[in-house]
């Protein structure tokens, strides 16, 4: 029963400090998978489909993508935030807040193409997942079971610097910076190493582009497949693969409409692909009309018949009848 003006403090303690013998000690962190802040690994996909999951993520839409980038080659700055304290008037000094993480990570694949589309991420609130070199991947809590994204409160690809010509590369810099309770008492984590190599299997999409190498004329399309970076035809490696229908989304440019292919041949001579289109459809633009081609969504690539994986086109091509 209670009594009045009487305060009852429960001695509830700490955690408990006990040292048991298998424990998670994170490792350098390797990598940071960007997410969207409503991105959740669920209990169920965790212990059973997780490479699928990312795999499937990875090539999703953009407003379901996921953006690896495992390639980091050193931490190069650690500015965290020192804990904010106020000191008062009588001489006691209290915690105000923590300070938030601020880790920069350098990177050298990819060069100058990669971080100009790193660029593109900065301003805009992502979550992220980080890998460890032995593979754990972390991320913090949704709910009791799941897990998902660290919020951040910034990502940053930072100007690149040139290299000084004797001891130093190009730096390629970017910088995440986030709360500490999200990998501290919230933490979440899961070991891959036993079940796949995250480094080699999931990776960032490869842009790439349609080139045209002719007019149209009756119904004939002739495009080249090629990287955005480097500019590498695809054609010797992926011959049998951008030879199918399924590769290409072609439109009446006016209403939308798809224009269906008769055939595609391979042109080895020229390195591309010649699309006969079915003229007499009733989609098939009139005279003066226009009509689109672009590569097929990413997921579309990546399974049969096409059978592309980590790929996606940015570009549209536009012809005039």
């Amino acid at each position: 029963m209670g009594e009045i003006n009487k305060t009852s403090c429960a001695i509830i303690g700490g955690g408990n400090t006990g040292i048991p013998a298998c424990f998670a000690n994170p490792s350098k962190l390797i990598g940071v998978i960007l997410v969207s802040k409503n991105f959740v690994l669920t209990k169920a996909q965790v212990a059973t489909t997780l490479l699928t999951t990312l795999l499937e993520a990875t090539h999703a839409a953009r407003s379901l993508r996921i953006y690896p980038l495992i390639n980091f080659e050193e931490l190069s700055n650690d500015a965290t935030e020192d804990p904010s304290r106020q000191t008062l008037g009588y001489g006691r000094s209290v915690m105000i807040r923590e300070g938030n993480y601020s880790w920069q990570y350098r990177y050298l694949d990819g060069g100058l193409c990669l971080h100009n589309q790193l660029r593109l991420f900065n301003n805009k609130k992502w979550a992220a997942l980080f890998v460890d070199s032995d593979g754990l991947l972390i991320g913090t809590k949704s709910g009791t079971e799941d897990m998902k994204g660290i919020p951040l409160e910034e990502f940053y690809a930072e100007p690149w610097r040139p290299s000084n010509g004797s001891s130093e590369e190009a730096r390629y810099t970017i910088m995440v910076q986030f709360k500490p309770e999200f990998i501290n008492e919230k933490i979440a984590f899961v070991e891959t190493q036993a079940e796949f190599d995250i480094v080699a299997e999931v990776k960032g999409l490869l842009n790439l582009k349609l080139e045209s190498y002719a007019s149209l004329n009756a119904g004939l399309v002739k495009v080249k497949v090629s990287e955005v970076c480097g500019g590498e035809n695809l054609y010797d490696l992926y011959e049998n693969s951008l030879d199918k229908t399924a590769a290409y989304v072609i439109k009446n440019k006016e209403t939308g409409a798809s224009i269906p292919v008769t055939s595609i041949t391979k042109d080895a001579s020229n390195k591309g692909f010649a699309i006969q289109l079915t003229t007499a459809d009733a989609n098939y633009p009139a005279v003066g009309g226009k009509l689109t081609i672009e590569l097929a969504a990413p997921s579309v690539l990546k399974a049969a018949p096409v059978s592309m994986a980590g790929y996606e086109g940015s570009n549209v091509l536009e012809f005039t009848r």
